[in-house]
Order: C-alpha cells, then structure tokens, then sequence
C-alpha cells in the first residue's frame, strides 16, 4: 500500500534534473529557424518547455505516490493522522502541486514573449526571468518538501495489516510470554529475548491464513497523540480491528511485574475498551501453581487457557 511512494529529494535535485534535461533534448533536435535572434527564442522555448515538463512529471510523481487518505482503511487513516497530520499532507502536498501549474504558466508567458522578442538581449532577460522565478518558486517549498520526506519515511514503516481479516490483539506486560504465545499460535518466528521492551513494532502471524494475530504492547497513555510510535499502532490495531483480546497473566511473576500490577493493567484495558471480549491466558502457569487456582476463582467471568493449542483450538471455532 505504501511501498511505491519514491524518496523526495531537496527542491534543487528536480532543478537541476530539469535543467540536464532540457539541455539534453535541446541538443538532439533540429532547429527550423534560420535567423539568428528567432533561432535562439526558438532554443530557449524549447529548453523552457522540457524544463517545466521535467519538474512537472517529477511533482506529479511524488504527489500521486501518496495514498488517498480518505480511501484508506479506517486503521491506518488514523494512524496517519495520528503519526503525520492528515491535514498537514494535505496541504503540503497542495504546496508542491501548486509548483506545477505556476512554472507552466510561467513557461508560456515566457514562450509568447519569446516569439515577439527583437534582439538576443531580450530573449536572455526573458530566459533569465524563467528559471530565476521557476527556481525561487521551487525552493520556497524547501520545507514542503522536506515535510513529505519525514512522512514517506514514517509511512514506510507502518505495519503491514490485513484490516479484512478476523483480527485477535495479544495485550499484556513486557516480557509475560505475548511473543512467545504468538509464534505457538501462528507458527511465526517473532523477537523474543529475555528483558522488557523487546517488541519495536506489531509482531503480526496468523493461524492457517484464516486469522491475524498481532501481539501489541498492552500500556497505553491516555492521550493518542503522546502515545509513542508502538503505542498508537497498538491502541488502534485494538480499538478497530479486533472484537477478541487475549491478555497474557503471568503468574510466577517472573516477568518484573507483580499480579498486582498486571491485574491493574488489566482493569484498565477492559474499561477502556469494553466493548471487546477479553480472553486470559496464563503463561509460565508451571512456574506459578501457587498462585494459579486462586486466579482462576477470582476470574470466574472470563474464559481461561493455559495451552495454547487450546486456545488456538477455541479461536479458529469462533
């Protein structure tokens, strides 16, 4: 969806490409005129044209590379907007297709005033008048620009989500075992190291090509926008592409975090999204038999797993 969107250079590379390449076309045609001032008014609007051609196409390219936002899926409409600015692309990409139609005006302002030009010195000063107000144009923009490299860059790296597929979101504490349980459910072959914070990105598998699974870190702030990057794919791969979350317990407490806290965590994500069905699954439950009879009768209301071929069972029934 977002791979084809080309690097965005500075505004002094499509300068430049174009003016190589009305030099280069120049040089391969043939000039009609023979008088000397129309010969060289006819050179120069030629230049002029595959000038503002060149910077057109490469405008062109760039402004149509760049998604429709409002023909994407609801999940990564609001992560762009929440990564980038939706209305920020939107006028800066506006910024730099204006170029477009201001060199062409001025190209065929500057090609009429060619053909009516009397001596060698006027079709220099008109020569001159286009590429400086072509080139002043262009680097106005610098900061336009700039701004759609940023976002080609973080666009990039947005996760690759079916949004049309059933969709089950892993919730719960760094290190409790979430990377561990996706790749028994899905077979895939996530990071998984022995300290918190390991998962950088959604760690997306799925279960016979029938159902997504991405295990997402389960702490959130309260505020969208002061979300960091994994949070706020996180918080919107649950908040629109999921109705099931399977949050992990551990309860050997072996992962940093007491029952305590993650039951806390816990209670916050089911108030938050309500509307969800949460199911448990208790990981390193061997480690914590202590501890693991008294969870289960204080979470009588919800379904409960300790295997995961149980639970995958489960998931693909429903």
């Amino acid at each position: 969806m977002f791979e084809n969107i080309p690097k965005i250079e500075k505004p002094e590379f499509y300068i430049d490409l174009g003016i190589r390449s009305a030099k280069k076309y120049a040089a391969s045609i043939k000039l009609r005129e023979k008088h000397r001032v129309r010969r060289q008014a006819e050179l120069e609007s030629i230049k002029a044209e595959t000038f503002a051609r060149s910077v057109k196409g490469n405008i062109e390219k760039i402004c149509s590379a760049f998604p429709s936002i409002n023909q994407l899926p609801i999940f990564y409409k609001e992560l762009l907007d929440a990564m980038i600015g939706a209305d920020a692309l939107r006028i800066n990409i506006a910024r730099i297709a204006g170029i477009m139609k201001t060199i062409e005006e001025l190209q065929q302002k500057a090609n009429t005033r060619m053909k009516k030009a009397n001596d060698l010195g006027e079709v220099q000063k008109i020569k001159s008048e286009f590429y400086g107000r072509s080139f002043s144009i262009t680097k106005k923009a610098k900061d336009a620009f700039n701004f759609l490299e940023n976002a080609r860059k973080t666009i990039k790296g947005f996760p690759s989500i079916k949004t049309k597929m059933p969709t089950v979101c892993i919730c719960g504490y760094p290190n409790v075992g979430k990377s561990t349980l996706l790749s028994r459910l899905t077979g895939s072959t996530p990071e998984i190291a022995p300290y918190a914070f390991t998962t950088k990105q959604l760690m997306v598998g799925y279960i016979e090509n029938k159902i997504q699974v991405i295990d997402t870190p389960g702490t959130f702030t309260d505020n969208l926008k002061k979300m960091n990057w994994i949070e706020k794919q996180s918080y919107l791969a649950i908040k629109h592409l999921t109705r099931k979350i399977v949050f992990v317990f551990d309860i050997s407490e072996s992962c940093g975090f007491t029952i305590k806290q993650q039951e806390e965590l816990f209670q916050q994500l089911s108030r938050r999204f309500r509307a969800k069905q949460f199911i448990i699954y208790l990981s390193k439950a061997d480690l914590g038999l202590e501890n693991k009879q008294e969870f289960i009768e204080a979470h009588k209301e919800h379904r409960i797993f300790d295997n995961a071929d149980e639970l995958k069972k489960v998931l693909m029934e429903v």
